[in-house]
């Protein structure tokens, strides 16, 4: 039986015991039991600002529904222009990174994660999979031999 002091898995993000993990943030550090976690994950999204930013070219196109009819040159101009600022800038949009933890009852929280740091997030949320799945597991093996022998999980 390992032991639930030293930590099986660290790094910057936190460290993954056997029956808990800690989450580190500039925050600070947060202990959760295993049994409360429902699922960890790593997500990217594009910030507000950079989705403001990317809907600037927008104008151009609704510019292009303004141009004269008699001059389909400019109006295909303005309308390409548009749309290929559009694309270039979601493309190049600023993304934030966090790390995602699901709870039971609780609601989630978001551990947020420097750009240069996605590796360790990644195997940090890797490591704690196992480790959430493994006590998932044994709790479900628990629960199917409580009822085989008609008690409850408590009773174990």
């Amino acid at each position: 039986m390992k032991s639930t002091s030293t930590p099986l898995f660290t790094n910057s993000c936190g460290r993954v015991f056997a029956n808990h993990i800690q989450l580190s943030s500039y925050r600070g550090e947060t202990t959760v039991k295993v049994a409360d976690i429902a699922a960890v994950s790593f997500k990217r999204i594009i910030s507000r600002k950079g989705i403001l930013l990317a809907l600037l070219p927008s104008v151009l196109i609704v510019v292009s529904f303004f141009v004269s009819q008699q001059n389909p040159g400019e109006k295909y101009t303005f309308l390409i222009a548009g749309i290929v600022g559009m694309v270039v800038l979601f493309a190049t949009a600023e993304r934030k990174q966090y790390v995602h933890v699901n709870f039971h009852k609780k609601p989630s929280k978001n551990i947020s994660v420097k750009s240069h740091s996605i590796k360790e997030a990644k195997r940090y949320v890797s490591e704690a999979s196992k480790v959430i799945n493994s006590f998932n597991a044994k709790n479900v093996q628990r629960q199917e031999h409580a009822s085989f022998i008609g008690g409850t999980v408590a009773e174990i």
